[in-house]
């Protein structure tokens, strides 16, 4: 497997950015707006998945990446309960919703096959993995 120069190389990252960016679309919404409180945690969640990616990448163990990649995964699955909320409140439809959920949980089975890696590679290597 080659090493991935940078982080947007990454299937995760680029996966995650997709559902941060849609994130944001749906966001500027004024009634999600008007809502402080939902539109900070579902902005905040999403783009913690890529800047813990982005910070785990740049760190120099595998097990140190994967611990970040876990930090990740975290903010993926709490955004895909957020989503489910945003349907609840009335924000979201359940065809956007279902959009942006796909999109987390296959971030989210990126982050686990990478973690996956590195953690195989982490007994084996000392060092950065090849991600």
């Amino acid at each position: 497997m080659r090493r991935a120069k940078h982080v947007t190389e990454l299937v995760c990252w680029q996966l995650a950015h997709e559902l941060k960016v849609g994130v944001y679309l749906v966001g500027q919404r004024q009634h999600i707006r008007g809502d402080r409180k939902f539109h900070g945690q579902i902005v905040d969640a999403a783009s913690s998945a890529t800047s813990n990616i982005s910070e785990g990448f740049g760190r120099q163990t595998n097990a140190e990446f994967a611990r970040f990649l876990d930090i990740s995964r975290a903010s993926l699955t709490a955004l895909q309960h957020r989503l489910m909320d945003g349907v609840d409140r009335g924000y979201l439809t359940e065809q956007e919703s279902a959009r942006l959920i796909i999109l987390a949980k296959r971030s989210c089975s990126a982050v686990a096959a990478l973690q996956r890696s590195l953690r195989g590679r982490g007994r084996l290597e000392s060092g950065r993995a090849t991600p």
